[in-house]
Order: structure tokens, then C-alpha cells, then sequence
């Protein structure tokens, strides 16, 4: 029997590694995401063989069954491949196999649209799908919750990506197995990394995220709340709080910010080049004012194959102000990823000389544009090789923008800059 989800209101936001609100039962599960040490926000329920703590994870009890020790950081217990599958069904049951993102993006549709066969269905993955960072839909509503069997057969499902809240599962009330979800979740009163309400079961499943829990008020690293059962599972990954300004949301994006008139005269900076690859696009007409004003989206996919990073930016007709964009990353999240930063031995041992030198706190530029002129797009810029060649594996990162302004008639660069943070797809 599963507890009956109540959802009331919270006016303090609680925030669980693993789970934000436990109504009920949760065994045999651990989390390591970075940012967020409490396994649980509220347990008002049974937790046992629990851990949220690498050292005690690497000295787990639990069921060795099921379990066995991993070297990877972010997954320090997998799955024993020959054992964990949970049996879901039988030869003579009717399964809806899915293989394909387009299968996956259809079922999804038809259980939020309320169908009835696909709220109840059996479905069986059969191969890894890429979603290839599209906006995801979570599965199941509140008055449509899914109902039915999703056995994910030892299968992952990557490059999900979830705006204004929400998980891969939104509502819950069926059986869920042997899955792994790979995601990047932006914003939302309620957000997790599996799903956001557990009214059924889930077995045997691992979420992976790269959570920006800004201004939410329910967070799970696994599961946002629960009120059913969940066994052997995991969340990884990192949980990091943005608080972004009003003008730093995405588009549309209107910044009223005034710049001082005056630029670093004492510094010469030569006419930074034009970026071919902008576009006029029709925009306000300019004013006389020392305004800057664009529209950003705040994700990025980089393509190794073309070598390019695709972004949606506008600067403004309004604005004053030519803008280059640079994409970048900390050091410290650079070397983990590639192992090189865009600085040489020489130029980082000079940075460590003059005293202060902070990895987490100087930056790794991994794209950059020419300048883009007011009332002009760009959708594209190439990016940058690390030293040594070197340029970022696929994945997830968290990095920023950073916008440098110069002044449209004699070149200065200006005085004020601004970055704010962007989620990074490298593909």
C-alpha cells in the first residue's frame, strides 16, 4: 500500500541529496552529489541503509547482491550487471519497446495527453537513448500520474534537459526499474532528478544530475517528494544555487543597465574585429542613451564536429554598445574535465607568483565571438582550444557567459562587464 500524496505548501525551501520530503519508505540508496550533504530535506518516513557521504558509501552495507564498489567519483556503488535487473514481466505480457528518442518523445506525449493505454502500458527499453538536449516534457501529471510498468532493462537515458522545473518523471504512481537518468534541470518551485512525486514504486535506478536549484522550493537529488517505495538507487551528480537578477533570465531578456560614458582611456584597445557570422535582424531603433540591451538564452551546445557553439543571442537595437561573448568555465572545472586549461605552464606559474591565484575563482575561456553589433544575432561561435590542443570532452558542465562591452565609435572597451551563469552541452 502507498501513501497518497498531499501536496501543501512550504514557505522555507528543503533540499535533500537524495530526497526532498520522505513520506514513506526509502532503502538501500545512496547519494554523492556536491553541493548538498543532507540525504533527506524532511523524512517523515522509514530510511534504512542510507548514505549521502563518500567515505561511508565506500564502506557500505549493503545488500552486496545488488551492489558492488565502482571507481568512477560520480557512481562509487553500480549495479552487478548480472543481478540487479529486476524481472518485470512475463513472455505472454504485451511490451511496448521503445529504441528510439522519437518513441520516447511519443509515449511521454500520449501519457501526458491522458491516453489510457500508454498510462498503463508495460514499457521496455532497448538501447541507450540520447535525447541530444532537447527541452523534456517529465512524464505524468498530477491528474495523469503514470501508472504502469517503465523497466529501463539496464539502459540510460542522457542529455535531458528540464526548464522551469520538474524531473524525467513528473508524477509516479506505477513501477519504474533498472533506469538511469542523465540530466541538466533548470529552475522550477520543484525539482529532481528522477522525478518530482513518488505514489508507486521505483527499483534499481540511478539519477545523474547537474541541478541549478536557484529559487525552488522543493529539491531531491533523486526524487522531490516521496510517498510510495524506493530501493536501491542512487543520485549523483552536483546541485549548485544561482540567484540571477531580473535581467539575466531567459528570453525574452531586457537590460535597462546604465554604463558610465567613461571608458579605460588609459588603456589602448585595438578595433576588435567583426563577427562574420551575425545577422541583422529587425530590433528598436537606437536611442541616445547609454543603454546596453539584449536577449540570451542561457544554454550553450558545443559541436566538436564542426567546432562551433551554438548559442541565441541578440544585442539589441537599442543598445549602445558593440558586445563580445566569451563561454567560459573555471579552471578548476576545465582541468577536471580536459585536463588543460587555456593558459601555458609559464602563464599560470606568473598568476600563482603574484599571490591569489584561485582555480574555482579564474576562468577558462572555451568559446569566444567577435564583436556583435547593436540590432544584430548571433547563433554561433567557434570555439577554443585548451592548451595543448585540448578541448572539452562530451558532457554537461556549468560555466558562464561573459559579455565585454566597447564603445561603438572609438573602440574602448568599457568599464562595466557582466557574466551570469549557462549550462554547457558538449557533444
Amino acid at each position: 500500500m502507498f501513501f497518497k500524496a498531499e501536496e501543501k505548501p512550504f514557505t522555507d525551501r528543503i533540499i535533500g541529496a537524495f530526497v526532498g520530503i520522505n513520506n514513506a519508505n526509502v532503502s538501500d540508496c545512496y547519494s554523492i552529489v556536491k553541493g548538498e550533504s543532507s540525504f533527506a530535506g524532511i523524512n517523515q518516513g522509514k530510511m534504512t541503509s542510507f548514505y549521502s557521504c563518500m567515505d561511508d558509501v565506500k564502506g557500505f552495507d549493503f545488500d552486496k547482491n545488488f551492489w558492488q564498489k565502482d571507481k568512477s567519483k560520480r557512481r562509487p556503488l553500480k549495479f552487478t550487471p548480472e543481478k540487479w535487473h529486476i524481472i518485470t514481466s512475463s513472455v505472454d505480457e504485451d511490451i511496448m519497446e521503445i529504441t528510439t528518442k522519437e518513441q520516447l518523445l511519443d509515449f511521454a506525449k500520449k501519457v501526458n495527453n491522458g491516453d489510457t493505454a500508454a498510462i498503463r502500458s508495460h514499457v521496455k527499453l532497448r538501447s541507450n537513448i540520447n535525447l541530444k538536449s532537447a527541452w523534456w516534457k517529465p512524464i505524468g501529471k498530477k491528474a495523469l500520474p503514470f501508472k504502469g510498468i517503465f523497466d529501463g532493462n539496464g539502459f540510460e537515458i542522457y542529455n535531458v534537459h528540464i526548464k522551469g522545473g520538474g524531473a524525467f518523471f513528473s508524477y509516479n504512481s506505477g513501477k519504474i526499474c533498472n533506469l538511469i537518468i542523465d540530466s541538466q534541470i533548470y529552475s522550477g518551485e520543484k525539482v529532481a532528478g528522477f522525478a518530482d512525486v513518488n505514489n508507486g514504486c521505483i527499483e534499481c535506478c540511478g539519477a545523474i544530475i547537474n541541478l541549478t536549484n536557484k529559487k525552488n522550493k522543493i529539491v531531491g537529488g533523486f526524487v522531490a517528494e516521496n510517498y510510495g517505495d524506493i530501493s536501491k538507487c542512487y543520485s549523483s551528480g552536483k546541485m549548485r544555487s544561482f540567484f540571477f537578477p531580473l535581467w539575466a533570465k531567459i528570453l525574452p531578456i531586457l537590460l535597462l543597465f546604465l554604463i558610465s560614458s567613461v571608458s579605460i582611456a588609459s588603456i589602448p584597445y585595438k578595433q576588435i574585429p567583426y563577427d562574420v557570422n551575425q545577422v541583422k535582424v529587425a530590433n528598436a531603433s537606437q536611442t541616445n542613451e547609454n543603454y546596453i540591451s539584449f536577449e540570451f538564452n542561457m544554454a550553450a551546445t558545443i559541436d566538436l564536429k564542426t567546432g562551433m557553439c551554438t548559442i541565441d543571442y541578440i544585442n539589441d537595437g537599442a543598445s549602445q554598445k558593440d558586445v563580445v561573448i566569451e563561454i567560459q568555465m573555471t579552471d578548476a572545472d576545465a582541468y577536471a574535465a580536459a585536463g588543460a586549461i587555456d593558459k601555458s605552464p609559464s602563464e599560470l606559474q606568473t598568476l600563482m607568483d603574484n599571490g591569489g591565484y584561485d582555480p574555482k575563482n579564474s576562468w577558462t575561456t572555451i568559446a569566444k565571438s567577435g564583436a556583435v553589433r547593436p540590432g544584430n544575432k548571433l547563433d554561433k561561435l567557434p570555439i577554443t582550444k585548451l592548451y595543448g590542443g585540448k578541448f572539452l570532452p562530451p558532457g554537461q558542465y556549468t560555466g558562464r557567459a561573459h559579455l565585454i562591452y566597447y564603445n561603438t565609435e572609438n573602440h574602448n572597451r568599457e568599464v562595466v562587464e557582466n557574466s551570469f551563469a549557462l549550462a554547457i552541452t558538449v557533444q
